[in-house]
């Protein structure tokens, strides 16, 4: 304690030593003082008593320590690849306290996001061409918090008025690292899980293919669920490369007047947007600003047998009604329907396979593909295309992929 005696009004500094792990165990009550719900954890609990000497005044504070099988930085392989190279994927996490790390909450979330994202086609069949790792991250203060309370967190998720954020982009890619020091982020994912229920989500991407997916455990329904969050943010747009289709205004895209935010691309080759430079990478090929069929990244598919059935020419996406098409009713890009479009597998596997230092072969990826649509759905609307799902009913809090140029700032 700092320091150790003195006079009238000053501030104590006190530092409370870790002590070795035990076999003993301290309850916590996490409910309500008129709902009480005890629960016990390995460690230790006890109280630091001050005394004004010579005087009859006394303050504590309580000083929990608990014991955990995970410390920061702490690396788990889920998973290792048996094909190709070795594809990459990181979930780190942010406002997870020692707590939350003692009690297994990182961690479960970590292998259910693990599955969430190998439970949908084109990412089930080409599960073995990845390497799955959890990176155990701890934050001072436990959940991110309100737009009015703010929380320690270790890489600086924070909610601002309508959204969660990210302040520490390059701190999130170089904790991945300790997966693996050599790891080339250009082929690589991040999925930062961060510890709140709310339904959010943001992906911030870079030309080099770097990007980090940032996930919340969404407690919502189906299909606005942390499932749904997984395989849009990660899957769709951290690794897919894909855009939204989903829809918020009646309106051309070319001419909407909206001032939420949104971008108005005059055509695919537009450079002065977002969209328009993630084309000129190759990527969105799921959304296209030409009407014409023979023009499209799915022109190929159109008229193919096995997709003529259900790919053809739909108006609406990249948040507007009129002026950009897609290629299905719905996917996943719509409204997180665990189902991903032909065109959306196909730039999936075209990806896997150049990450992996592998060709891509259009006849292979005919031959492996499945249009299978996840559990959930398909045992309740077996053969409907549209799975149930209004493609126009989207979530309102949906918010487009956020381009950071060139490549991240980690060495």
């Amino acid at each position: 304690m700092e320091p150790s005696s003195g006079t009238g009004k000053m501030d104590i500094t006190v530092t409370i030593a870790e002590m070795p792990r035990t076999s003993d165990t301290f309850e916590v009550n996490e409910g309500t003082f008129n709902q009480p719900s005890y629960k016990n954890y390995p460690g230790r609990s006890g109280e630091v008593v001050f005394l004004l000497e010579g005087k009859d005044y006394t303050c504590s504070m309580t000083v929990e320590q608990y014991d955990y099988d995970y410390p920061d930085g702490y690396v788990q392989t889920l998973q290792e690849a048996s094909i190709g190279n070795g594809i990459d994927i990181v979930f780190t996490g942010d406002a997870y306290d020692a707590k939350d790390i003692a009690k297994g909450i990182f961690i479960s979330n970590a292998e259910a996001g693990y599955e969430h994202l190998f439970d949908v086609e084109p990412y089930k069949t080409y599960k073995d061409y990845f390497n799955v790792y959890a990176v155990t991250a701890m934050s001072d203060e436990s959940g991110i918090g309100t737009v009015n309370t703010i929380k320690d967190s270790k890489f600086g998720s924070t909610f601002t008025q309508n959204r969660i954020l990210l302040e520490n982009q390059d701190e999130v890619f170089t904790w991945a690292k300790k997966a693996d020091a050599s790891m080339d982020l250009t082929k690589s994912l991040v999925i930062l899980l961060q510890n709140t229920s709310t339904y959010e989500g943001i992906t911030y991407m870079y030309a080099d293919g770097s990007a980090i997916a940032c996930c919340p455990i969404s407690a919502k329904a189906y299909p606005y669920d942390f499932r749904g969050i997984v395989q849009h943010e990660a899957g769709g747009h951290g690794f897919g490369k894909l855009a939204d289709e989903y829809i918020y205004h009646n309106a051309f895209i070319q001419n909407c007047l909206c001032a939420d935010g949104c971008e108005h691309p005059q055509g695919d080759e537009d450079m002065r947007t977002h969209y328009g430079q993630m084309k000129s990478l190759g990527w969105f090929k799921n959304l296209s600003m030409t009407a014409d069929p023979s023009r499209v990244p799915w022109a190929h598919l159109i008229y193919n047998p096995q997709y003529s059935d259900y790919v053809d020419m739909f108006e609406g996406g990249y948040m507007h009604t009129r002026g950009m098409y897609r290629s299905e009713a719905t996917s996943c890009m719509n409204n997180n329907i665990p189902y991903f479009s032909a065109i959306s597998r196909q730039a999936i596997v075209e990806r896997i396979m150049k990450c992996a230092g592998l060709e891509f072969s259009l006849e292979s990826f005919y031959a492996l593909d499945k249009d299978d649509v996840g559990p959930i759905t398909k045992a309740a609307l077996e053969g409907d295309r549209t799975f149930g799902v209004d493609p126009h009913l989207n979530h309102s809090t949906g918010h487009g992929p956020i381009f950071m140029g060139e490549h991240p700032n980690v060495k």
